[in-house]
């Protein structure tokens, strides 16, 4: 439609959402501009990414037990679920409706929680990166932001082996170059010799990689399905470290 159409869709948009985020407690908000046959997939990439950022560390706060649901509407198995649609009347307002999905686990954030992610786990970092065009991104910050991603998406996967493919899915995009062929041994060294501190720790860190490569390998070849909580709790933990 012609601007001031346009203007009055945005405001239109902005006080619906405003309304709607001040009965949630949490929620991702993206601004982005796009061609409007892509405008949807564009939006679904941009707050994918701002959504897997912050759930990428549920776990550094809340228990494995205890998950925190939001997402996009294919993702959410609780919590409050949205559609938005331009409506096909002949002023083109918006639509929107909203319902609850099962119950909603908590999940807030606070300046000790930020504090703890900006402190210990480089979160500024992420989100210049995130932030960035992606055509200013170089190699390495594109693999970071698809681990994150990855992390992300574990913490809704439906089965804790799905989980547990995630993580190792992120690690393996941090450890193994392009067009490289993905090991054991490239997997288990590298990720020893990223985070191990000591030579005993690296040591520890490469035998327990070895491990986890080879349940991450049945489960794609063998479609193993039996992962135990544990082994998913520390391939996450050594993802996120």
């Amino acid at each position: 439609g012609d601007t001031d159409k346009q203007d009055a869709q945005s405001f239109q948009f902005d006080e619906m959402v405003n309304q709607l985020t001040d009965s949630a407690s949490a929620f991702a908000r993206v601004t982005f501009k796009a061609h409007p046959k892509h405008a949807n997939a564009v939006a679904v990439t941009h707050a994918e990414i701002a959504i897997n950022i912050l759930r990428a560390f549920t776990h550094v706060f809340y228990s494995h037990g205890l998950r925190a649901r939001f997402g996009l509407p294919t993702e959410i198995q609780s919590g409050l679920w949205w559609s938005m649609a331009l409506g096909q009347d002949d002023q083109h307002t918006i639509q929107c409706n909203s319902h609850d999905r099962g119950a909603l686990a908590p999940f807030e954030m606070d300046d000790a929680k930020t504090t703890h992610l900006m402190r210990n786990c480089h979160f500024e970092t992420l989100l210049s990166i995130a932030t960035r065009s992606p055509v200013g991104r170089n190699t390495l910050e594109q693999a970071i932001l698809q681990s994150v991603q990855s992390i992300g998406r574990s913490v809704v996967a439906p089965s804790v082996d799905r989980a547990f493919l995630g993580c190792a899915i992120a690690l393996e995009r941090l450890l193994v170059v392009d067009k490289e062929e993905a090991t054991t041994e490239r997997f288990a060294d590298r990720l020893a010799f990223l985070i191990g501190a000591t030579g005993e720790q690296r040591a520890h860190i490469a035998k327990t990689a070895r491990r986890l490569y080879d349940i991450r390998s049945r489960i794609v070849h063998a479609g193993l399905r039996d992962v135990v909580d544990d082994d998913w709790k520390t391939i996450e933990f050594l993802a996120i470290s």
